[in-house]
Order: structure tokens, then sequence, then C-alpha cells
């Protein structure tokens, strides 16, 4: 079946938003910043310049990837468009590979729909958070990334490919476990969520389902083994993790 004619109008309507709303965030890019939200993140990923006690390590993280010392406002909020529409690109592959199985849509022309109207309705987190990549941006495209995952996996396990379904998960997992140290709740919060939905997967086994729920446990190790790795020793971590939690829950 052939949506893109059917929703012919709305994909006009999705890409000029996208495309508009993308040149005047970029025209805007370097002009004016906000002290506080923005100053703190942007002093933050400069040699790791943050509080010593914090209960979340993302400002390490950019600090080691895409920010550094020489980040500026025009390459953190560079940095923020990328992750969000990067992010809404890779659920749309996720969610037209898994629609266009059930209902025998074309997968490319089902892409082209979810990805111009994800990806302009992404934009829209610019107008409610500040511009520069923060937590709360990591944490989006932590979810953007596992939902592509998670609907590419029913995808495969519905063309009875079931090992790369397994290695799928595995990702789901591991990307789940890093997010721990970005914000640990909504961590703890996806991975029971994945683990609930994996259960309920129809068209498969028992062990089937058993196989999913242990790849994503092993995945979520995974992902705290990678960050222990590449980011923070664990002696380093869980002290500042374990004194941040006193003082939080405290209120000092």
């Amino acid at each position: 079946m052939n949506i893109i004619g059917k929703y012919q109008l709305l994909i006009i309507i999705s890409t000029f938003f996208l495309i508009a709303t993308s040149a005047v965030l970029f025209w805007g890019f370097d002009k004016g910043c906000d002290i506080t939200d923005e100053g703190f993140c942007l002093l933050g990923y400069q040699n790791y310049q943050q509080a010593k006690v914090y209960v979340s390590s993302f400002l390490l993280i950019g600090d080691k990837t895409f920010a550094g010392a020489d980040a500026g406002v025009f390459q953190l909020r560079m940095d923020k468009l990328l992750f969000t529409l990067g992010g809404s690109l890779f659920l749309a592959l996720g969610v037209s590979l898994w629609l266009g199985q059930i209902y025998g849509l074309r997968k490319r022309h089902l892409y082209i729909l979810n990805a111009v109207f994800l990806g302009s309705v992404s934009l829209l987190n610019f107008s409610v958070l500040y511009t520069v990549v923060s937590y709360n941006d990591m944490i989006n495209l932590v979810l953007m990334i596992t939902g592509g995952l998670y609907f590419m996996s029913r995808y495969f396990i519905m063309k009875d490919h079931h090992r790369i379904a397994c290695f799928l998960t595995l990702l789901l997992g591991a990307v789940t476990g890093f997010a721990f140290f970005i914000k640990f709740s909504v961590s703890i919060i996806m991975m029971i969520t994945y683990l609930i939905l994996s259960w309920l997967i129809r068209g498969r086994g028992a062990a089937g389902k058993i196989g999913m729920i242990f790849s994503i446990l092993l995945g979520y190790l995974l992902g705290w083994a990678g960050y222990f790795i590449f980011f923070q020793p664990a002696g380093e971590w869980f002290p500042v993790f374990s004194e941040s939690m006193r003082e939080w829950s405290t209120g000092h």
C-alpha cells in the first residue's frame, strides 16, 4: 500500500515545519545564553568543572564524548539538534519496520512519513527546555534509541530472526543500563518497562520470553561495565554517588 499519496499533505506540512524550524534554530544558535541553566552546563562540560557531589554523571559523559574544554554555546546547541533529529530518525526506523510488517505497508514510504513527523515534533523540546545539551536531552536520546531497538526487535521476531532480536534486546539493555549514570530513576523505570513488555510479547513461548529478559538484564550489566571502563572507575564513582544520595535524601 502506498501511503505517500494518502498522507501527502501531512508529509509536506511536517517537512516544511522541520526545515523551517531547523533553519531558525540554527540561525539563533550563536545568540544569547541563559546564564543559569545553560551556564551551568557550559561550564560543567569544560574539564569536568561540576560539583563534587552530584547524582548524575552527565557532565563527565559529555566532557569525554561530544563536549570538552573548547565546547561553546554554538557547539552544544548544535549537538542538541543532532541528538534530537538523529534519535527521532532512529525511532522512526524501528516504528516503520514494525508497523510495515504488521499492516503490510511499504516500509520505505512509512519511514518517510514517520521520519518527517517525528523529526518535526521532536524539535518542540527546544521550546520548553534550555537549548544546550543537558541530562534531559541525553535521556530523550536514550528513550528514542531504546524505543527504536525495541520495535526493531519486535520486527525481527515476526520475521523469525530470533537471534537478531536477542542481540537488539542486548543492545537495548546496554543503553538502558548506561542511562543509569545519566538519570538513575528513569533508567530503572525503563528497565522494568522493557522487562514487562518482553514478557507480554505474543507469539513467543516462555523460553523465548525468558531469553529476551535475560538479554536485557545482561545488557544492563554491560552498560554499567561500559561506563566503568570508558568513563569512570567504579571505585571513584560509588563514593561520589553514595554521598550524593545522602545529600539528596536529606535535602542539603
